[in-house]
């Protein structure tokens, strides 16, 4: 028989079960949403080539957007940025050109 301790210990719920079930099931649904969002996506643009591809992992290397070795999400031209050339920085818009190009896009 067990204890009447054991017995409040084996009745009383975890506080976090709500919280954890729910996290379960979040992400249960975002992994069953996954193959109909990168289906989505790939079909809607065409297959590249194989040159393409080589075109694209050559300037990868190039400019150190490669990720490093050992599992860490970082890419090398942030760890060693001194080994690969600067990005040029982007290009400002004036306001002016901004709201043209909003009245440009909402012309029916």
């Amino acid at each position: 028989m067990l204890s009447e301790v054991s017995q409040l210990m084996l009745a009383r719920v975890h506080p976090n079960t709500y919280a954890m079930k729910t996290n379960f099931m979040a992400g249960l649904l975002a992994l069953a949403a996954m193959p109909a969002l990168s289906t989505a996506t790939t079909s809607a643009s065409e297959p590249k080539t194989r040159e393409q591809v080589k075109a694209e992992l050559a300037e990868a290397i190039r400019t150190g957007e490669m990720l490093e070795r050992g599992g860490r999400s970082r890419k090398l031209n942030e760890v060693y940025p001194g080994r690969y050339p600067v990005k040029p920085p982007a290009q400002q818009k004036t306001r002016a050109q901004v709201q043209a190009e909003l009245a440009d896009d909402q012309k029916p």
